[in-house]
């Protein structure tokens, strides 16, 4: 077998593993506890695992194109709901539009600054993939190119580096795992909190009495008698569909 034919049976391999873990991931949920007023019919908090606020927590180290990516997910009569509402979603789903349409010799000097826009690296890439429910879907760096004149690094090859030299270098012995998160705690946060209360507008406090009767009090509710309780499972559709939408509305620009 000679080294092309071995390097595609790798690749293929690779998108395989890739697609797999993708169905993994789509078939996740996570179980809330959700606390409802009844008078109003709105959330008032919900209670939920360490996991699901990991991967609300995550939503931070998203880079703006991927987030534009992950809305082109949800159904249609949302975006266009959140078009209407937010017009800086409108205008970057345009701008991502544009540069989906641009062929690589109308503007771009190197064709990877396409695919380096449109498919931008999550600094935090390595942590996301211990989530249980990574929302991010982009394909997971295999390669790392480092510049033997600087020791700076990219995902991308055939790019040349700040300093004029290409970064073709490859490092044997790259640590992927990341550094300073040992295995008794979580990903971003301490495996001492296992239950948490979010917030309508997403506040997050570890789960308590004294915390769920803070929150009752700030909604002004007194009488627990006008408080329903309703369990219910969400995956990574409802998650994406939940958060990026609610922050787009609420902060329109």
């Amino acid at each position: 077998m000679g080294i092309e034919e071995s390097k595609t049976i790798r690749v293929l391999q690779l998108a395989a593993m890739a697609s797999q873990q993708q169905q993994q991931q789509e078939s996740k949920t996570f179980p809330l506890k959700i606390t409802v007023d009844k008078q109003s019919n709105k959330v008032v908090f919900v209670e939920a695992t360490k996991d699901f606020v990991e991967t609300l927590f995550s939503f931070l180290s998203l880079p703006l194109g991927t987030i534009v990516r992950l809305l082109a997910t949800t159904d249609n009569n949302d975006r266009q709901q959140l078009s209407e509402s937010s017009p800086f979603f409108g205008n970057i789903k345009h701008l991502y539009q544009t540069v989906q349409n641009l062929n690589s010799d109308d503007v771009w000097n190197n064709p990877l600054c396409k695919q380096m826009l449109l498919h931008p690296r999550n600094s935090c890439e390595s942590l996301c993939m211990k989530l249980f429910l990574n929302i991010d879907d982009s394909e997971p760096s295999s390669k790392f190119y480092v510049c033997d004149s600087c020791n700076k690094f990219t995902t991308f090859r055939n790019l040349d580096c700040t300093c004029g030299k290409p970064p073709n270098r490859q490092p044997k012995n790259l640590d992927s795992e990341g550094q300073g998160n040992h295995a008794s705690n979580g990903v971003f946060d301490a495996e001492s909190e296992k239950m948490f209360l979010v917030s309508d507008d997403l506040k997050i406090v570890p789960s308590s009495l004294l915390n769920s009767m803070q929150m009752l009090l700030e909604w002004g509710i007194s009488d627990s008698t006008q408080l329903e309780e309703v369990t219910q499972n969400i995956g990574k559709k409802e998650v994406i569909k939940g958060v990026v939408l609610f922050l787009f509305a609420v902060f329109p620009f």
